[in-house]
């Protein structure tokens, strides 16, 4: 992997950890009218403007070399994509089942009920 890409990658996430906002968090915070977050999305923004103006420059030493064409999951295990999508959302319907599980169970647990005295 180039080392570009890298130095790139890692500035982006301690930026957004250095603000505490992931991409998503940091439009919501800008809509409830916090001048942090719209620092961030500005600065964000302004990285977004100034690669798409850099592009036509680094797409030769920056892009083309780690451009290894279209690669899926399917193809590189030489099954059926369905077969993949089936996979995928048994898996996400079993880690669901289990975590709301895990979640009652840790409820259940915390909440005590307090005792009433008779008269």
């Amino acid at each position: 992997m180039s080392e570009i890409v890298l130095c790139c990658g890692f500035l982006f996430g301690i930026g957004f950890a250095v603000a505490g906002y992931c991409p998503g968090t940091c439009l919501v915070a800008t809509a409830e009218r916090k001048k942090d977050a719209l620092f961030v999305l500005l600065g964000g923004l302004l990285g977004a403007m100034t690669f798409d103006l850099l592009y036509p420059s680094i797409k030769p030493f920056l892009i083309e070399p780690l451009n290894f064409s279209e690669v899926r999951v399917h193809q590189l295990l030489g099954v059926s994509p369905v077969l993949i999508d089936f996979v995928l959302a048994a898996l996400l319907l079993a880690l669901a089942w289990l975590l709301t599980d895990q979640i009652g169970e840790s409820k259940e647990k915390t909440v005590s009920r307090p005792e009433t005295k008779a008269a």
